[in-house]
């Protein structure tokens, strides 16, 4: 009887082992990391200070101190020129990103690169600056002036963005 309770006591330790020996192989996926984001697929919609916003208009321009990075400027108004109408007002986003498709995790680092996405509030002039997140530049096509790509950038509860977006490249 001895000899079973010690050959059981054998078997259910070995089987726990193996067990959480599985598990823990199960979670490594080569040190994958799943982001802290997920785009949704819609049009880029959110809320800066509380107030629904939703794109209707954008720009993206080489940044004047730059060549190697783009202004994008994105407006809850219509406009038939983004890229020359500088007269447009509302709640707008607003943010630098190099000039190259990517994927580019939004972070505020005074040491280092940051890259973040300032909501503006029109009325208040409140520049609600968005760290946690991602901006991915899908596609830049010069020739016809079109810059795709999507976002999920959140400051706060009341200032965050998500969505794809479609905007004028102004060359």
């Amino acid at each position: 009887m001895k000899n079973r309770i010690y050959y059981l006591i054998i078997f259910l330790a070995a089987t726990s082992i193996l067990v959480s020996c599985e598990k823990d192989d199960d979670n490594d996926d080569n040190n994958i990391i799943d982001p802290a984001y997920t785009f949704l697929d819609q049009v880029l919609q959110g809320e800066i200070e509380g107030e629904a916003w939703m794109l209707k208009a954008g720009s993206a321009n080489e940044s004047w101190s730059d060549s190697t990075s783009l202004y994008v400027e994105m407006f809850a108004m219509e406009s038939d020129n983004p890229c020359s109408d500088f007269d447009l007002d509302g709640n707008r986003v607003i943010f630098h990103v190099p000039f190259a498709p990517g994927l580019y995790e939004l972070i505020l680092d005074w040491t280092e690169d940051s890259q973040t996405i300032t909501l503006f509030h029109d009325e208040s002039g409140m520049n609600t600056v968005a760290t946690k997140g991602a901006v991915e530049i899908i596609s830049i096509d010069e020739v016809n002036g079109v810059m795709e790509g999507r976002i999920a950038a959140e400051a706060d509860v009341g200032n965050f963005v998500n969505g794809n977006f479609t905007i004028n490249f102004c060359n």
